[in-house]
């Protein structure tokens, strides 16, 4: 999944590594760490 969050400044094609640790998901409100890479 490439993040994409466009009211938090972060574009489509963003490298989850670019996203910042205290960003939260706009839509279940949980935080960049509960989320891992699914390869």
């Amino acid at each position: 999944m490439i993040p994409r969050d466009p009211d938090s400044g972060i574009a489509p094609g963003t490298p989850w590594e670019a996203v910042p640790d205290d960003w939260v998901c706009p839509v279940c409100g949980a935080g960049r760490a509960d989320f891992s890479i699914v390869t």
